[in-house]
């Protein structure tokens, strides 16, 4: 038995479970799924995470001849809040899936649906602790494969794995969309290439660039209608009926709130040269700064940037650093440390969070003395 051993921000954490021995637990589980299973999907709602519940719902469709339940855990909502609890016990789950979350972050949450028969996770963010158990079954891309998390996202992971049990070839280009959103596409070029060829696409970057687009403003404008979208991906013939499809209309409206908040960073911004360091507080339309700082951390990819969206009496938090100098992940971790209700976590280059309003000027501060303590800039 092989001993896998992962760095942690606190700690460090031991499995003792193989690569070999997680793909065969996660076949039995897998083949076990059966029509008079009552089958949930808690899923991310970006691109990733949409993008490997589609895969998941498609697979468990294919193994249970029974479409699954799905539900998503949207930004800014708490992690298996009393809604998606109340959803789950209203539709008497007994099998649950949990797509591209850190739940391992936040364990105690899972004593919430102590009464599932059993769970499924399949994630790629930092690990913290290993779930497995009996009762849990918990595969992060970390463990099959040793690359950072960032760089094998929820949605290939998935497909890699249900690809192993039925034939998933008609949905490689769903899992392509996952790869885009989390900026990992420079690691699978032949899998994206391949892709492109198979189902004749022709411009290969632009059209997941644009279903990437689409998937971010569902999730910004429309987020009620992600379930219809991952409807159209699980029954679309091929790749360009998700362009054809009805939400492509919001994509505009999606890129123009991205733009407004871009440009008036100049102006509005706060920028600390001596740390390499860009806060932005915001309060758009729509909740689309994970989308702004994705186009920020391009222009600016040598500065760790924080943008902060408002939202009642909290900020919503994304953090990017392109280059990885800094690790985001890590600086929100010590950054929302000490403060109530907060929340800081992610992957090295791209990572979120919440801090409540009041504490904004501590959280800045925390940011910045972690920045001088640990990194040279």
């Amino acid at each position: 038995m092989s001993i896998l051993i992962f760095k942690s921000f606190a700690k460090t954490i031991v499995t003792m479970h193989s690569g070999s021995q997680l793909k065969k637990k996660f076949r039995e589980f897998a083949l076990n799924l059966n029509a008079k299973d009552r089958i949930a999907i808690l899923h991310h709602s970006d691109a990733d995470g949409i993008s490997a519940a589609a895969i998941a719902f498609k697979a468990i469709e294919k193994l249970t001849g029974k479409k699954p339940f799905v539900l998503q855990q949207r930004y800014g909502e708490s992690l298996l809040g009393k809604k998606a609890l109340l959803l789950l016990k209203k539709k008497n789950v007994n099998k649950l899936i949990i797509l591209d979350l850190n739940i391992d972050q936040h364990a105690f949450k899972l004593k919430k649906v102590n009464k599932i028969q059993s769970i499924m996770i399949l994630d790629h963010h930092k690990i913290f602790r290993d779930l497995n158990s009996k009762k849990i079954l918990f595969i992060k891309s970390q463990f099959l494969k040793k690359v950072d998390g960032s760089r094998y996202p929820a949605s290939k992971l998935c497909f890699d794995l249900f690809s192993g049990l039925v034939d998933l070839r008609k949905e490689k280009w769903i899992a392509c969309i996952g790869l885009y959103g989390d900026f990992a596409q420079d690691s699978w070029k032949p899998f994206i290439k391949n892709t492109c060829r198979e189902n004749k696409i022709r411009k290969c970057n632009k059209f997941f660039i644009e279903a990437k687009e689409l998937f971010g403003a569902v999730e910004t404008i429309k987020p009620k209608k992600i379930p219809e979208l991952i409807e159209i991906l699980v029954n679309a013939k091929n790749p360009n009926a998700i362009l054809k499809s009805k939400f492509y209309s919001l994509v505009k409206e999606f890129k123009r709130e991205v733009k407004f908040w871009e440009k008036k960073a100049k102006g509005r911004a706060e920028f600390f040269p001596e740390l390499e360091l860009v806060f932005y507080v915001i309060n758009p339309l729509y909740p689309v700064k994970s989308h702004l700082i994705n186009s920020m951390s391009q222009k600016f990819p040598h500065n760790t940037i924080i943008v902060l969206q408002e939202r009642k009496a909290f900020f919503d938090i994304s953090a990017r650093r392109q280059d990885s100098k800094l690790p985001v992940n890590e600086l929100l971790e010590h950054a929302v440390k000490d403060l109530p209700k907060a929340l800081g976590g992610g992957h090295a280059p791209a990572a979120g969070g919440r801090i409540r309003k009041k504490d904004l000027g501590k959280f800045k501060q925390n940011a910045m003395n972690f920045i001088r303590k640990n990194y040279s800039v």
